[in-house]
């Protein structure tokens, strides 16, 4: 990951930046023990490399990607020069290689590291005379600490894709999410305020044919039916339903009858689930308004059946389509038959004929 860009303490877990400072007790070993060939000034030094390391070490783990640079290498010094005074220092190679793992990208950490063991050599060699103990168990440490801080890396930078993972999934949930609610407002509007507009213009007509009780009772059914679709939009928006699939289809028959379309009925009950039939429901509403829009036929045919694991729903009429120019209605019955691995046939050959195939086995509530 190249913008991998954290600090040690950005983990929220202080075990990393101060637990671990317990290792550094090491460093007070060679004190305790060989406290009479120390002198006061060589007391003094020891206490003050300690100070010194644990500056650096702070800044370390606050230091981001390559800002970490500095107080690396400011460790390795104090450990290096350090090495005159005492062979404690041998401890705080290990805390730099730590650093150096988890901070740089594995070819700078590398690098790093083999400086890291070549000042530990250096520090064997100029000040601690060949002491073969200094090199044994600080190139331990250091190795396993630089590989730990590699581990680390790799850890956060998994989680970090993890989150992005995430929130890329909510993203596009939400999109998903938007698109169905405009799909759904979509089919029902269309569908109603075609109804309403019909009903609206048929009230006109009665009013101008002095048929004011004919025009009364239009009127009561366009605020019925603008009742019905503030209560459709409210349950498109919660993704919820009040109606079952058989009772819809009847409805729409009643609908298409009322329009002077003969209807012709093959229904099968078809057990699917809330979001299948949710989906089905819309689709056969975005039909039913686009025969009422656009054909110019007088007879119907709705046939709903399950074969296997399949829910086939086959609506056609008798008109006559010169071009069909496929909009939001029929786009949108793609959409939905898609989510359930499902397709869309169109012929014209005869009339206006959609056939809409539904995978029931991938369908979930």
């Amino acid at each position: 990951m190249k913008n991998f860009n954290q600090s040690l303490a950005d983990d929220g877990n202080p075990y990393w930046y101060w637990g671990s400072l317990v290792f550094s007790c090491f460093y007070f070993l060679p004190l305790v023990f060989n406290w009479a060939h120390f002198d006061a000034l060589a007391v003094v030094l020891t206490v003050f490399i300690y100070a010194l390391f644990l500056g650096l070490y702070s800044w370390g783990v606050y230091s981001k990607g390559n800002k970490a640079f500095l107080p690396v290498l400011g460790i390795v010094l104090v450990s290096l020069f350090g090495s005159v005074v005492t062979p404690g220092t041998q401890s705080f190679f290990g805390f730099a290689a730590y650093l150096c793992g988890f901070n740089f990208s594995k070819q700078h950490a590398w690098q790093g590291m083999i400086g890291i063991a070549l000042s530990v050599f250096a520090a064997a060699n100029l000040f601690i005379i060949h002491d073969s103990s200094f090199l044994l168990s600080s190139f331990i440490v250091s190795i396993g600490l630089f590989f730990f801080g590699m581990t680390e890396r790799q850890s956060r930078i998994h989680k970090l894709k993890e989150a992005q993972s995430e929130s890329q999934i909510e993203q596009l949930a939400a999109i998903a999410e938007r698109e169905r609610i405009a799909r759904d407002l979509h089919d029902l509007l269309g569908h109603s305020l075609s109804s309403i507009a019909l009903k609206a213009e048929l009230a006109g007509k009665f009013c101008q044919a002095s048929k004011l009780d004919l025009a009364q009772a239009e009127i009561n059914a366009v605020a019925e039916l603008s009742r019905q679709v503030l209560s459709e939009v409210r349950q498109a928006v919660s993704g919820l339903k009040l109606k079952g699939l058989n009772e819809e289809i009847h409805k729409l028959c009643q609908q298409l009858e009322s329009k002077g379309f003969a209807v012709e009925l093959r229904l099968q009950d078809a057990l699917c689930n809330a979001k299948l039939e949710s989906s089905l429901i819309l689709m056969l509403r975005e039909a039913v308004t686009n025969i009422l829009r656009h054909s110019r036929g007088n007879k119907v045919t709705i046939t709903v059946e399950t074969v296997h694991d399949e829910v086939k729903v086959a609506i056609t009429d008798n008109g006559f389509v010169e071009e069909l120019i496929p909009g939001n209605g029929l786009k949108g019955i793609e959409e939905r038959c898609q989510q359930f691995l499902g397709h869309v046939e169109i012929d014209t050959t005869n009339g206006m004929a959609l056939m809409i195939t539904l995978n029931q086995g991938v369908c979930s509530d």
